[in-house]
């Protein structure tokens, strides 16, 4: 038997994410499952669109986000923005929020 030594994959959790919810299928199955009822009737996920997640922040720094989607609103015929993050920690953070937040 060999066993190679190769470095694990850094971030592995993420970018299984990101590469599963860039397709819209995928977001579409996600948000009828997650979502609550009063926010799915607004919004027509025929219309999801993946947008690019880079942006420069206020202090000027390049910014990457983790799933930007577009929608358009039902009633309204304007447009939504759906992002989605998620943190991968292997315990508990309670000021986890406070990091994610600039």
């Amino acid at each position: 038997m060999i066993i190679l030594n190769r470095p694990a994959i850094a971030s592995s959790h993420d970018k299984l994410f990101k590469a599963a919810m860039a397709h819209s299928e995928v977001v579409k199955d996600f948000i009828e499952s997650y979502f609550p009822a009063s926010l799915l009737k607004q919004v027509d996920l025929k219309t999801l669109a993946l947008e690019s997640g880079s942006y420069i922040d206020q202090e000027l720094m390049r910014s990457e986000t983790d799933i930007l989607y577009k929608v358009k609103l039902i009633e309204k015929k304007e447009t939504a923005y759906i992002y989605l993050l998620v943190e991968h920690q292997s315990s508990s953070d309670r000021w986890l929020l406070f990091r994610l937040v600039k």
